[in-house]
Order: C-alpha cells, then sequence, then structure tokens
C-alpha cells in the first residue's frame, strides 16, 4: 500500500513538472514573428502631416500637394511624391523597427519652389528607425522624430 501511494505520489510529482516545462515554451516570444508584425507596419501609402527641423512652417513648405511615401514590404522598395517631383528606391528595415534610406534614390527632375522637396529628402535619409500604430507612422533619426504621417 506504502508502494502505490509513493508510487502515484511520484507520478503526479513528473506530471506536474513536464506540464511547467511546456508552459514556459509557449510564453517564449518568437523574435521572428514580430519582427514581421513590426515591419508589416510600414506596409501602404503614407501622406507626411509633420516635418521637424525646417524654418518654415509646414503649410508654407507644402501649399499644395503635400508629400507622401508608400512601403512595399515584399520587395523592400519606396516610393512617394515630395510634393513636387516622384521618387523610388529601396530600404532596409530590420531588427527592432531599425529602418535604412539611405541608398540611391530616382527621383524626377522637375523645379520645384519653397524648399519642401529638399526638406523631405534630407529628412527621409536621417532616418533610422519607425514606430506607429496603424493610423500614424512616425519617422525617427537616433531617437528623434522628423517625419509623421498619417494614413492614406
Amino acid at each position: 500500500m506504502k508502494l502505490l501511494i509513493n508510487s502515484l505520489l511520484l507520478t503526479g510529482l513528473l506530471c506536474s513538472c513536464g506540464t511547467a516545462r511546456k508552459a514556459a515554451v509557449v510564453r517564449e516570444p518568437d523574435t521572428q514573428a514580430a519582427a514581421a508584425s513590426s515591419i508589416q507596419l510600414l506596409s501602404g501609402t503614407w501622406v507626411l502631416t509633420y516635418i521637424q527641423g525646417t524654418d518654415k512652417e509646414f503649410d508654407q513648405l507644402y501649399k499644395g500637394k503635400k508629400p507622401s511615401v508608400n512601403f512595399d514590404i515584399t520587395e523592400q522598395k519606396i516610393s512617394g511624391n515630395t510634393s513636387c517631383n516622384s521618387f523610388s528606391g529601396s530600404f532596409k528595415a530590420s531588427g527592432k523597427n531599425s529602418l535604412d534610406l539611405k541608398g540611391p534614390m530616382m527621383m524626377t527632375k522637375m523645379f520645384c519652389e519653397g524648399g519642401g522637396e529638399e526638406a523631405f529628402m534630407a529628412a527621409l535619409r536621417k532616418v533610422t528607425s519607425y514606430a506607429g500604430d496603424g493610423t500614424t507612422l512616425d519617422l525617427i533619426a537616433g531617437d528623434i522624430g522628423i517625419l509623421q504621417f498619417r494614413r492614406k
């Protein structure tokens, strides 16, 4: 009888240890899945609502059409409009919201007044990361938000 009780207690103890181990494995974060869902945030077309570091007001820089960007995350391509000229190129997104837009960009060459195009393209080249909530997208240089967009 004593042997039966000890066997049951030992079996129960071993089963509970196995269950605890399984629960710990389930809770481990999937960093690849988290990175993939983070990159999904970039996908789509975004319209500029704020630019940091210019001496002119936003509405003075962009009197008519506002700059926009479109991220194709499958091809890692970026395209858009500076409010005057169209541009396209590639981007690299990795890790914890890291974003590199420093690669070469093709751009049309129409004459543009006001300095908005230069300010926008200079800011894009400074971007190191991004953050957002699906409705807004912030492009960040270091730890400073320099461009903010809303989803189109």
